[in-house]
């Protein structure tokens, strides 16, 4: 998949000490994490598990985060694991046995010496337009499940907390929510609620959430997202905020200034608010590896690590396995530059 960069011209300005010094290639910003989705591992055998963890750790990935344990459906939410929920349904796994993604994973990260975060609810489409009328109602119903699910998860995997590093929250937040004052006040319930939930936990007690900031859903009034988060931050001890960098959902190919602005003033808003709610909140990013032609080149990601590695303090990524796997694309063509970047700083000749 041979083509033009979009972020030619900011890689080129960006990377070009570390192009030109070997040294500076060894303090490179890295993705170290990335997502992986119950969904896509449902059907995996312990082969299956095996390769990927091998992969995952050739590709310089020490840290996976697991999506999501249950996700809502149209009847009764769907678990992915052997749940204790009341009402909910097991999804099926390998010739239709009960599923359970989260034994394998765990066990396959403390073999291959890794770290999981462990996810926990996913709402359907309606969490993502919430409106003055129903956002108490909603988040307060979410924030039932969500803690549901926590509790039956920390009592069934605390034997694993030398693997655990926390919780993922998997209700995304968007910046539609920025434009109601009830609804920045309802997250401000909910996060400080599923904090709480957490820091009570056995297994872990570290909290992790990925927002999604479109700069075009708040013209020309960006301060709305950092007043929601400055007002969230500020009651709710969230550990990691793991802002997903939009670049893969741009619809149209931006110019790479464009790109590196909006992700200057996303992440700087974000920052913003950190730093006004005193919270002791770290800032991620969490990188898309595709984009509107489909998988990212690896000279993109790099890009996007180096405008915003003065910004953020780590990387996480959605999805190494959905997207660049070898066991996933049938090639290591994705797979292998990019773990040779992740590894050393230098994009092999010819990478995708």
């Amino acid at each position: 998949m041979k083509r033009i960069s979009v972020f030619a011209v900011a890689l080129a300005l960006a990377l070009s000490a570390l192009a030109a010094s070997p040294a500076h290639a060894e303090s490179h910003p890295t993705v170290p994490s990335s997502f992986i989705s119950a969904k896509l591992t449902v059907g995996w055998d312990s082969t299956r598990w095996g390769y990927e963890f091998r992969d995952l750790k050739a590709a310089g990935i020490s840290e996976l985060v697991l999506d999501g344990a249950v996700f809502a459906t149209a009847d009764r939410p769907t678990a992915y694991y052997p749940s204790g929920v009341p009402g909910v349904d097991r999804a099926s796994g390998p010739a239709g046995a009960p599923a359970d993604v989260i034994t394998p994973l765990l066990s396959g990260a403390r073999g291959a010496g890794m770290h999981v975060w462990l996810g926990t609810y996913i709402p359907d489409s309606g969490w993502y337009a919430p409106n003055d009328a129903t956002v108490d109602e909603m988040t307060t119903s979410n924030a039932a499940i969500t803690a549901a699910v926590l509790n039956d998860l920390d009592a069934k995997y605390s034997a694993y907390s030398d693997v655990v590093s926390g919780w993922y929250l998997g209700s995304e937040v968007s910046a539609s929510y920025a434009w109601s004052w009830n609804a920045g006040t309802a997250l401000t319930d909910y996060y400080r609620s599923l904090a709480a939930t957490a820091k009570a936990a056995r297994t872990a007690t570290r909290t992790m959430i990925a927002p999604y900031f479109t700069i075009a859903a708040l013209p020309p009034h960006s301060s709305l997202w950092t007043s929601m988060w400055t007002r969230i931050l500020s009651a709710a001890p969230i550990d990691v905020l793991a802002l997903q960098d939009g670049t893969g959902d741009t619809g149209i190919r931006l110019p790479p200034e464009t790109v590196r602005d909006q992700l200057l003033e996303k992440f700087g808003d974000t920052r913003a608010a950190i730093t006004a709610s005193g919270a002791k909140t770290e800032l991620w990013a969490d990188l898309d590896l595709y984009d509107t032609e489909g998988l990212k080149s690896i000279a993109d990601v790099a890009a996007v690590t180096a405008i915003l590695s003065g910004t953020v303090s780590r990387f996480t990524s959605w999805s190494f396995s959905q997207l660049y796997s070898p066991w996933t694309l049938g090639t290591d063509m994705y797979a292998a530059p990019f773990g040779s970047w992740n590894n050393t700083g230098v994009i092999p000749e010819g990478a995708p």
